[in-house]
């Protein structure tokens, strides 16, 4: 089975949250589709706050984060 960069999977998310699709609905579509380990629904919860994507001019780049930096 095809699974997707999580990249692709982002690309949905804005899709879903314009037709007032709740972050459930879009996880149970996104797993339906491309199988359980795709995404989970946090994810998409964080990803479909209004804050997020009012903030970001609906961006889907994965935001700064505190923390260890990567190596």
């Amino acid at each position: 089975m095809y699974t997707p960069h999580k990249e692709h999977i982002r690309h949905n998310l804005p899709f879903g949250f314009h037709k007032g699709n709740a972050a459930s609905s879009a996880t149970k579509t996104l797993k339906d589709t491309y199988g359980n380990d795709v995404v989970n629904e946090k994810t998409c919860r964080r990803w479909f706050s209004p804050s997020r994507f009012k903030k970001n001019g609906f961006s889907l780049k994965d935001e700064p984060r505190a923390g260890c930096s990567k190596t």
